[in-house]
């Protein structure tokens, strides 16, 4: 079997657009803090390779950017990346994901945001139903 006949590979870009938008940041004990994130361009990246038709690899990065005075200027505020691989047959997938989110420019005098890192990996069994 011809091994680059076995492997496809897939991708999508979509830019996205909030119009209004706002953030909370909870302060200890108990006050808050209401930030306009409004007018934020988000950027997918998002690709996949399939593996013999039963196996796949995914991953993909979102780039959220705040607009600024200028349409061409590209500040961006906060990324988030997934990975994932697993194996499809028929309506059943059983694969492991992993997500993580990470601030680009914390603290900074445009917009306040607090230095926050997160991340989380699960194993998961999907099953499909119905046609899409």
């Amino acid at each position: 079997m011809n091994l680059l006949a076995a492997i496809t590979v897939s991708g999508v870009l979509q830019l996205g657009y909030m119009p209004g938008h706002t953030m909370s940041l909870y302060e200890i004990p108990t006050d808050h803090q209401y930030i306009d994130v409004s007018h934020t361009w988000v950027f997918d990246y998002q690709a996949t390779a399939r593996l013999f038709k039963i196996g796949f690899i995914t991953g993909g990065m979102t780039s959220y950017s705040l607009s600024t005075s200028s349409i061409v200027e590209y500040y961006p505020i906060r990324m988030d990346f997934d990975i994932g691989a697993g194996l499809r047959y028929g309506p059943l997938e059983i694969g492991w994901f992993h997500g993580c989110y990470h601030p680009i420019a914390p603290n900074t005098e445009i917009i306040p945001l607090p230095r926050i890192d997160s991340g989380n990996d699960f194993f998961y069994v999907k099953v499909k139903m119905g046609k899409e």
